[in-house]
Formats: structure tokens, sequence, C-alpha cells
């Protein structure tokens, strides 16, 4: 499904978005790393690194030299669908942005149908492939990486609310807690 009438944003690595965070107002930051450059069913992937706090207002400037990758309450892979519509506004960019300082991470999730975590790393450190290489690792490896959910815009500001309520850094404790 093609959407007519939504002109995508530049793709521009560094890109810093102001999220609306749904439960607790206001708003969180994230910073794109990486934009792929395929355009599927209307949307692209798009990796972004979120940080609190919770702002109150929409931030019109951000102290974007500031931020640090290693500090980011989630990352995670989204679609650009909010950034192409307006509803997550830029509002700066990183300067001087490097992809080694903003790197793409090591991503886990767990293989229902063969009981097993996965480890997934992007052989081409893009979003347009699928899947990168596959290998199967430990429960105490996967906490380390990232999840590798494609998360709806409305799941990554959800779980960047959640993170900036409780304090989360990096992968949210709540993905290894479900029983596995």
């Amino acid at each position: 499904m093609k959407r007519r009438g939504v002109r995508r944003p530049p793709a521009e690595e560094g890109t810093v978005v102001a999220v609306p965070l749904p439960s607790s107002g206001g708003y969180g930051i994230a910073v794109v790393s990486r934009w792929a450059t395929k355009v599927l069913y209307g949307s692209r992937r798009i990796l972004g690194y979120g940080f609190g706090p919770r702002l109150p207002e929409l931030p019109l400037a951000v102290e974007i030299g500031r931020l640090d990758p290693r500090h980011a309450n989630i990352v995670l892979v989204t679609y650009d669908d909010e950034i192409a519509s307006g509803s997550w506004k830029i509002v700066g960019k990183v300067q001087e942005f490097s992809r080694g300082e903003w790197p793409m991470p090591r991503f886990s999730y767990y293989h229902d149908t063969l009981r097993r975590w996965l480890e997934i790393r992007h052989v081409e450190d893009t979003l347009d492939e699928e899947f990168g290489e596959r290998n199967t690792i430990t429960i105490e490896d996967a906490r380390s990486c990232a999840d590798y959910g494609f998360n709806t815009p409305g799941a990554f500001a959800g779980k960047l609310d959640r993170a900036i309520c409780e304090g989360w850094q990096g992968r949210p404790p709540v993905m290894l807690s479900q029983g596995r």
C-alpha cells in the first residue's frame, strides 16, 4: 500500500526528532542513526537511539552535542512514518555525525519455533536487508543486545516513555522477562 501525499523527509543520519510520549506526556528525543534507502509499503526502516529526560514542551532547540549514544534509554528499529507525517518533529541534527560513534548494535530475539535466542548482525551496516547474519546465543548474551523487533512508531514511543519513567538504559528489561 503506497501512501499518497506524504513527502518523505531527507534521509540524513544524525537527524534529531522530538517523540511525543503517550502516557507521561511531553517529549523524548530520538537520534536517527540509520535510514534504510528502500521504501517498503510506504515506509523506511530507521534505527533510533531514544533519550530522556521527558521534556514538558516541544523543544525548539536541543543541546544536541550533549547526546551520547552510550547513554541512550533505548535503541530500536522502527519506521519513518511519524517523521514523514510531521508527528515527530525534526528539531536538529547531531553535529559531525559519525557512524562509528553511533554504531549499528548487535540485535537479538527469541525464536519461538526454534526455542532459542538468536543474535542478528547486519553485515552491511544498513537496514535495507531483511535480516543479517543469525547465530544462536545464550540468554545472557541476548541481554547485551538491542531488541530486534520491527517496532511501529507508536511502540517505539511507548517503550521510550516507559524507559524514561522507569530509568532504563539500553535494552528494556521487559524484553527478556517473558518466561524465556
